[in-house]
């Protein structure tokens, strides 16, 4: 069984400069961008393999990050799996945004996520680079072919059986202009 990652709070302040390893899970409860995406159905646990150590006086986290996800085809409509995938580099440090002035983890400079508070957690950081890998636009495959628009069946299952005459549509009319 993986170690679960969710209880890991790294303060960044007493980090220091040796190499530490985090392998392990991140329960797909905690994935809460994930889980409220509208691409997604359903979201198994996410598979860390992170290093973080402290480099010019930032938290500097590399890595990787991968869960499979359920999704609704956008052509098709059917249920599929996908496997995300996402390289991690990220900087962190603490403290008001020097830029801005603003404080958060949305506060990002040169690369650089400031926290609010001097605890570091992976949860988040998993959540956001899953969250950058969904598609924007979720095919179950590259050659789905939909669904039919007059009787709404699979076309990967096979041929509806529809005319594909003429359709009933408002731009019609369009076929019976006559260009010069």
């Amino acid at each position: 069984m993986d170690k679960d990652l969710s209880h890991i709070k790294l303060p960044i302040s007493a980090a220091g400069h040796h190499v530490r390893h985090y392998q392990g899970i991140v329960p797909a409860v905690l994935l809460e961008g994930l889980q409220e995406a509208v691409e997604t159905t359903q979201v198994q646990d996410a598979h860390c393999d992170l290093k973080a150590q402290i480099e010019r006086g930032k938290l500097h986290v590399t890595g990787t990050v991968t869960a499979t996800v359920s999704m609704n085809c956008s052509r098709c409509l059917v249920d599929f799996e996908r496997l995300l995938e996402g390289d991690v580099e990220r900087w962190y440090a603490t403290g008001v945004d020097p830029n801005n002035g603003s404080m958060g983890e949305l506060a990002v400079t040169d690369e650089t996520v400031y926290l609010e508070d001097d605890l570091f957690t992976l949860a988040p950081l998993a959540d956001e680079e899953l969250l950058l890998h969904l598609p924007m636009v979720p095919l179950c495959g590259e050659g789905c072919k939909g669904i039919c628009a007059q009787c709404g069946a699979n076309l990967n299952e096979g041929p509806c059986g529809c005319d594909d005459g003429p359709q009933d549509s408002p731009f019609a009319a369009l076929k019976l202009l006559k260009l010069k």
